[in-house]
């Protein structure tokens, strides 16, 4: 029978070497959080005319020294390609703006058109108004015609006035994530940028108009509470985990061995993590999010699963009498589940690694499945040939272990004089 276990120190050298850098990286410079827990802004426009890519965005953005912006260039879904641009000379209530979208889906008999709207502050504040899903794309003077004689708001005397229309095929969205402040109301601080100008600084590229779909703030509290429950979930589960594996295992001797080494493959799993995702965040500008931490806790989670596997037929084989020495029990329990742990392990970790290929770079999903890759990669070797590893290097009393044992002298196995009734468990499948 293959002997893994012989090679212990081996797996674990070869783990303190993957930890290592990543361990001097968080160290030195931490993690490269995004504005969930930095605080900042995340702005969503949509362009009238589609923009090539993100660097043209980001070459707009250069004079205004945002910090740590990240642009994703994406598609809204809820828009078709066929779109009618609106612009109002003020701005305009509920009932002006069901007043619109009722008239163009009476004349082009529809019923599923998607309308946005905001009223942006210039010299005079206007409205823009954008209807999507169009069967095919309408004519901008047949929208004028349809709309020209509405009264909009509830206010006749304050009826908003139609000053352009136009036409396109560009559902595009970008999304900018800074840990600047973009507000429509910046003044004179020198600490915000005005979106009216980050708008005008993209006219000649995706204008003359620009959607502002979303504009989201995240104040420095809000970020700084996100970091403490973050830390705190990673903690108490790490502690409920424990607490679990010590009672599932109290029928068999020294239980708690098993709690503590399944955290340690577990820290081992997280460690890798932040260790591989700040030195992503130093040298390629990843950042982090909420998201982040709902992979790592996936992780976690993961990982346990397998380091139960394999410690739950350790205690099968325990139970049984037996005169082999319990490193050979625990060589036999992983040459037993290792293809069952691999089996569902490469699954998961095929579909993850065809997600991370296949899903924008800086998108948050392409930063979840690699997140979760990088994870579930690390904590199927650490569930094999970590956890069980530092059962057995704690029972030899190696590495120093010695001074945690207690009852050193109680067997966990029977005593060699029942030779004769055992059974070996590397016979057992």
């Amino acid at each position: 029978m293959l002997n893994l276990v012989k090679y212990r120190k081996l797996f674990l050298l070869i783990s303190l070497i993957v930890i290592i850098p990543g361990t001097i990286s968080l160290i030195l410079f931490g993690l490269n959080v995004g504005i969930d827990f930095a605080g900042g802004t995340t702005v969503t426009l949509r362009p009238q005319h589609a923009v090539a890519d993100a660097d043209t965005v980001r070459n707009l953005l250069k004079p205004f020294n945002l910090e740590s912006e990240q642009v994703v260039l994406g598609t809204d879904s809820k828009a078709g390609t066929n779109t009618a641009w609106v612009r109002l000379d003020s701005e305009i209530d509920k009932t002006g703006v069901k007043k619109f979208s009722d008239a163009l889906a009476k004349k082009y008999n529809q019923t599923n058109l998607q309308t946005d709207f905001n009223t942006i502050p210039d010299k005079k504040p206007y409205t823009l108004m954008v209807f999507s899903q169009f069967k095919n794309l309408p004519k901008a003077e047949d929208i004028k015609t349809a709309l020209s004689e509405i009264s909009t708001n509830s206010d006749a005397s304050k009826s908003a006035k139609i000053q352009d229309v136009q036409v396109g095929n560009s559902s595009q969205t970008i999304d900018i994530l800074t840990k600047s402040t973009i507000s429509r109301t910046a003044g004179n601080d020198a600490n915000k940028v005005d979106l009216n100008q980050v708008q005008n600084a993209f006219l000649q590229h995706g204008g003359p108009y620009f959607l502002v779909q979303s504009n989201s703030l995240v104040g420095a509290s809000v970020a700084g509470r996100t970091v403490e429950m973050s830390i705190l979930a990673v903690i108490a589960a790490s502690f409920l985990i424990l607490l679990y594996v010590w009672f599932s295992f109290r029928k068999i001797p020294r239980a708690l061995r098993y709690g503590v080494c399944a955290i340690i493959a577990l820290l081992h799993d997280v460690l890798v993590v932040l260790g591989v995702f700040s030195i992503l965040g130093k040298f390629f500008g990843m950042q982090i999010d909420a998201l982040f931490i709902t992979a790592l806790l996936t992780v976690i989670g993961f990982s346990v699963h397998d380091t139960i596997v394999v410690f739950d037929r350790v205690r099968e084989n325990m139970q049984h009498r037996t005169i082999e020495t319990f490193e050979e029990v625990v060589n036999a329990s992983l040459i037993q589940t290792l293809a069952r742990s691999l089996n569902t392990s490469l699954t998961v970790l095929f579909t993850l690694l065809a997600l991370t290929l296949f899903t924008g770079i800086g998108t948050d999903i392409h930063t979840f499945t690699l997140t979760l890759l990088i994870g579930i990669f690390s904590g199927t070797y650490s569930s094999i040939f970590n956890a069980s590893m530092m059962l057995v290097i704690w029972e030899k009393g190696e590495l120093g272990t010695k001074y945690l044992q207690r009852n050193r002298d109680q067997k966990p196995y029977s005593p060699k004089r029942e030779r004769e009734v055992r059974e070996l468990a590397q016979t057992r499948g």
